[in-house]
């Protein structure tokens, strides 16, 4: 029976690279995951309710192999989970790169974009950024941006944001903060904008440190994994 899409095609390869880290095949590397976390298939379904169950194997095969090396924290087991995900990839990627700097505390803000055609926004991604605080030492504090003000306006009124009114000078580039109000008990800020520049001014004004889109499935589903690690292996 095949597990996933083009199953022939890929699974010397997978079983090679399992095998490298002593985990016999990915039948092993799911019994392996099953007696040691507690797997988030659920947050990986919610995240991406059409993915495929290539993606979920991918995540299997990745979070064997952070077990295996003995890899109990999110910031450790990463690195392992991207080693997964590029098994079952065409072209490889780096994965890791943005997840480790969302664990890393020196990163205070990250910026979540939005895009002017949501109305509603994908909150599971967004509890999952908000997740991070769990094994981070410094809380991380997450705004919104991207979209028109009307457009942030909606979507902080229908999803319980901060709603954030600014005024930005375009001659003099300064930003005033008009006032806030919040529709909900998120503490996420959600700001519109005119322009390329006052974007660039609310960044400023925030601190951003990173900023990313808000339907990354791959980020938000290493994260999730990542945390599940750390969550279930730390004691």
């Amino acid at each position: 029976m095949n597990l996933f899409e083009n199953y022939e095609n890929n699974i010397k390869e997978i079983d090679g690279i399992l095998n490298e880290y002593g985990i016999k095949n990915l039948e092993e590397a799911k019994n392996l995951c099953d007696s040691k976390i507690e797997f988030p298939y659920e947050t990986l379904r919610k995240l991406a309710p059409i993915s495929y169950d290539r993606a979920c194997w991918a995540y299997i095969t990745g979070a064997a192999i952070a077990i295996k090396n003995n890899k109990n924290k999110a910031k450790e087991a990463i690195k392992d989970i991207n080693i997964g995900l590029n098994a079952f990839r065409e072209k490889k990627i780096e994965t890791e790169n943005i997840v480790s700097l969302l664990l890393n505390d020196n990163i205070k803000c990250v910026a979540l974009k939005l895009k002017n055609t949501m109305i509603t926004v994908p909150n599971n991604f967004i509890e999952t950024i908000i997740n991070l605080n769990q094994v981070r030492k410094m809380p991380l504090k997450i705004i919104l941006s991207g979209v028109s003000k009307e457009r942030a306006m909606i979507l902080s009124t229908y999803n319980g944001f901060i709603h954030c009114k600014t005024n930005f000078n375009c001659v003099t580039c300064d930003l005033e903060i008009l006032g806030e109000k919040n529709y909900g008990r998120k503490n996420i800020k959600c700001y519109g904008s005119n322009s390329l520049l006052e974007e660039m001014a609310i960044m400023e004004y925030e601190n951003v440190d990173i900023t990313m889109n808000v339907d990354d499935l791959t980020i938000g589903s290493t994260i999730a994994v990542a945390i599940a690690i750390e969550n279930t292996l730390k004691n």
